[in-house]
């Protein structure tokens, strides 16, 4: 969707989620179903397309929960790119945690 403050990426709205920044973006993960014996992730891939002008997209924060692949959190923001970022959900230890990795930009 074409968006701008704060966003959520929930599971239920598909597997594949599109956003369009019309300025700066905050994310935030809700409602991924995982099992409850951590053998089962759910992912979530966002594409992010940039226009003209490119904004900010801000992910979670960092913490026990949310981990990103080689502490890696920032998302580019080249003008007219394309990034697309998955995110995998699973039950580790009986704790939904969030695994995110963010590709490079396509120009």
């Amino acid at each position: 969707s074409t968006t701008t403050g704060n966003v959520t990426i929930n599971w239920p709205n598909g597997t594949t989620q599109y956003l369009k920044p019309t300025g700066n973006v905050t994310l935030s993960y809700a409602n991924a179903t995982v099992s409850s014996n951590g053998n089962l992730l759910h992912t979530v891939n966002l594409i992010v397309e940039q226009g003209t002008t490119a904004y900010t997209v801000t992910l979670p924060t960092a913490n026990a929960n949310i981990l990103y692949a080689s502490g890696n959190s920032t998302v580019p923001s080249t003008a007219n790119a394309v990034t697309f970022i998955n995110v995998a959900a699973g039950n580790i230890n009986g704790v939904t945690k969030y695994m995110t990795s963010i590709g490079p930009e396509y120009t």
